[in-house]
């Protein structure tokens, strides 16, 4: 029975809406129920540098190259990242400075704390620019 109340929730909150505006044929307003406008949260760089396969560069002073094998601890001793706490007390490493991979600059980039043995897993971007 969970599962047919949830089935009830998501049909009021998006299919009945969706299927008025479908009805009254509003393109419009059809596509502002589905998607919902972003702000870009990177740049397209002029230069492409096909790099990718060696790491990502930290645009510090010189510019440093890193391998993608770079495990946790080891770009935390590097002074390139700083700790953040998220809610309920996650702790996430951001860059303290920008990062460009291959041809794109990231505006923010986060990445949970792990073991600090292993290479990083996975990269969060956000919205706001540092």
């Amino acid at each position: 029975m969970k599962y047919i109340t949830n089935f009830r929730i998501v049909f009021v909150l998006i299919a009945k809406p969706f299927f008025a505006v479908c009805k009254a044929r509003k393109e419009d307003e059809k596509v502002k129920i589905w998607a919902k406008k972003e702000s870009q949260n990177f740049q397209i760089l002029d230069e492409y540098v096909d790099d990718g396969d060696f790491g990502y560069e930290i645009y510090t002073e010189p510019k440093q190259m890193v391998s993608w094998d770079t495990t946790y601890g080891q770009l935390e001793a590097s002074g390139f990242v700083e700790a953040y706490f998220a809610n309920y007390g996650t702790k996430y490493l951001r860059f303290k400075y920008p990062v460009r991979i291959e041809g794109i600059l990231p505006f923010r980039i986060f990445f949970p704390q792990k073991d600090r043995d292993i290479q990083i897993l996975r990269f969060i971007l956000k919205q706001k620019k540092l």
